[in-house]
């Protein structure tokens, strides 16, 4: 699970995951974007801790859009997957029910480089990734020694 801690550019909070939805929420329902800087790996290699990631409000969610959502499991940022269900794109198996998305990231942050998450490459990555998900686990090897 990616925990979040939100901050926009007028001002700064930490906040425990489930306030942190409701006033990400909040400003997204005023037509607002919104700043978040992840921690924790289940979104690696997309988003990576530490990156700052932007959220938009939108009508509709698309399989492999990065999303803010409430899950059974609590809150998380997570891939869309086909089934409607999210999944954090180093994670093998575990999907997770959604309850209510927040959000989609339309861009992130990362070492002062800001890649879109709406152009056909990040699509494209996505869902080769996703496809991959069978050798996933050797896949999230390969990142890590590259990590290192």
């Amino acid at each position: 699970m990616v925990m979040m801690i939100p901050h926009t550019y007028e001002k700064s909070m930490k906040l425990e995951a489930e306030e942190m939805l409701d006033a990400v929420c909040s400003e997204l329902e005023q037509g607002r974007r919104v700043s978040l800087r992840a921690s924790g790996g289940s979104m690696r290699p997309f988003v990576m801790a530490g990156d700052v990631v932007v959220l938009e409000r939108r009508d509709s969610y698309c399989t492999d859009d990065i999303v803010l959502a409430m899950t059974d499991h609590g809150v998380m940022l997570h891939a869309m997957m086909p089934d409607g269900r999210v999944m954090g794109t180093a994670n093998v198996q575990r999907r997770e029910r959604v309850v209510m998305v927040a959000g989609k990231v339309t861009s992130v942050e990362r070492g002062g480089k800001v890649r879109s998450t709406e152009g056909r490459g990040w699509r494209m990555m996505m869902a080769a990734w996703r496809v991959c998900l069978p050798v996933r686990r050797v896949l999230m090897k390969i990142v890590n020694m590259r990590e290192r």
